[in-house]
Formats: structure tokens, sequence, C-alpha cells
């Protein structure tokens, strides 16, 4: 449709900053596209950002992963002052951990759904900004153990809020008007089995999370009934996972199982967080420091 055509049939004018050209993969020249609007030409350009997503010329999520980051130390630094002790008082670690699952990770994760498939790098990316800003807004130290965070906090792993975001997405679209666009999408490729697509990927992704689910009977369930049994699947994937860690890392030697145990609705913050350091071994004692300096710096006794 040619653009110029559409501003006078419509009669607006098509904004200059936001009509760019973006051509992704390999063969640029050839794919070359020229288009005019009534303010000029529309340029070229190596990476947009659609509906909060990042696209570039690679189709890489690297450019959207850049803005997590962003995204995530503004989120937890706004938390970390809302929900701040002279504040909130006793229910500082409550209210932080409350804001962050509700509003924080929605919003620094926005439309990460949407994604294909991460590479391993990508996903450790990922994991790595999620978890720090779990450390930032409970204070503890950076060397605090992943899995021990999360255990002790009932949270999912990154890896698990993507597959649930999807699932949920799944659902939606397989229950929408056959007309919508996304649907008709999932269903070209259910009906292809394409390799690498949205679809491959999730059917991947239930499998490595070992998920008792089946896909085609998606329809069959509620919205509600559905969320259920996901968020049931996705537990039972981390209380297993955390089992596995266990075993090999001596940090977790005290963490029994995943759940929430809500010790900031039970204690005051410090104390609160003096638990869930000595349930992690993070605190500096004798036994934690393994071949280190045992000698006091300031008086050299040991």
């Amino acid at each position: 449709c040619n653009l110029q055509t559409m501003e006078e049939k419509k009669r607006f004018n098509f904004s200059n900053d936001k009509s760019k050209v973006l051509i992704v993969g390999k063969n640029k020249e050839s794919r070359r596209v020229v288009g005019h609007i009534k303010n000029g030409a529309i340029q070229e350009c190596t990476e947009y950002k659609y509906l909060g997503v990042w696209l570039d010329k690679d189709g890489s999520a690297n450019r959207q992963i850049q803005e997590i980051v962003k995204k995530m130390k503004k989120v937890t630094n706004r938390i970390a002052v809302m929900a701040g002790k002279e504040n909130v008082g006793k229910m500082e670690i409550q209210t932080k951990m409350f804001l962050f699952n509700t509003v924080g990770v929605n919003t620094v994760f926005n439309s990460i759904e949407v994604w294909s498939k991460f590479t391993k790098s990508q996903m450790a990316e990922l994991e790595k900004v999620y978890i720090g800003g779990i450390k930032r807004m409970l204070g503890m130290p950076v060397t605090t153990p992943t899995w021990g965070i999360l255990a002790i906090c009932g949270l999912w792993s990154i890896e698990a809020v993507i597959t649930y975001k999807k699932l949920m997405v799944y659902h939606m679209l397989k229950n929408s008007e056959n007309e919508r666009l996304g649907k008709i999408v999932i269903q070209e490729q259910e009906k292809r089995e394409e390799r690498n697509s949205w679809l491959s990927n999730l059917k991947e992704s239930t499998k490595v999370l070992k998920l008792n689910i089946k896909l085609e009977e998606v329809q069959k369930y509620k919205k509600s009934d559905w969320k259920k049994k996901i968020k049931g699947e996705l537990t039972n994937y981390m209380e297993r996972t955390l089992q596995e860690k266990t075993e090999d890392m001596k940090k977790l030697r005290f963490v029994a199982s995943f759940k929430d145990r809500r010790y900031g609705e039970r204690l005051e913050t410090e104390e609160a967080r003096l638990v869930m350091k000595v349930k992690l071994n993070m605190l500096p004692i004798y036994g934690n420091l393994g071949e280190k300096e045992k000698s006091c710096r300031l008086c050299s006794t040991e």
C-alpha cells in the first residue's frame, strides 16, 4: 500500500521519527525498500522499538536485553525508595517483594514471551539481571547462590517465568477468534511443524523443564484452570531442580524445600535478612572461609 495515498485517504501524516525501515537478516541490498511519506523519504534503521520490543538488523534479542538491564536498575531503585523502612516500617521486605513480583517483573520483562528463543548466553544474562534485582531488593550479598535466593523467597527462575508467560499467551491465542493474526500464525506453525519456530521452542521448553502438559489439550481448560496447572507444574520443576542443586552445593544444605517462608511477615527487616544469610551460609564465620585468611585484619587474632 502506498503510504502517501494512505495519508491522503485517512487525512493524517506519518511521523518521520516513527516511520522507519528495518531489514532483518542477510542480503540486505537485494531486499532494499524505498518508501516516501509527505514529510520525505522513509529512512532505514538498524534497530527499532515496536510496542515495547526492541528489534535489530540481526533479529537477535541483544538490544532488548540491554534495555532490560537498564529497566531493572530503575525499577529496583524506585521500589527500594517506595518500600524503604522509613515508609513501611516492619513490612519493608514483604512490601519490596510484593512490588517486585506484581509490578517489577512485568515491567522489566514486558513482552519477553514474544521472543521465539534465547541462546544460553542470553538466558544466563537474563537470569543474572533477574537475580541481581532480587538481591539488591533484599540487601543480600552479590555472592548469594542463585538457587538459594530463589528457594528461600519461593520465586521461579527466569526460564520458568518466561515459559509461564508463553504458555499463558498460547492459551489465549488458541481460545481467541479464528481471524486473529496471532492464532493464524500458531495454526500454521502447528501444520508445518517448523523447526525453531515460537511454538516448537515452547514445546522444547516444556520437555526440558519436564512439565506434565499436553499443549494439544489447551482448549479444554478455562484460563483459571490452565494457570493453576502451569503454576503447579513449574513449582514442581523448581522443587526437583532445587533437590538436585542441594546435592552439589554446600551453601544450600540448610534449604530443605522450595517454598516461600515469608520471613518478612514475621520478623523485623534485619532479623529476616539475618535468617536468610544464616540459612544460605552467607555469614563470614570461620567454617565458611575455607582456605581464605582467617585472621582479623585489625588485631591479627584468628
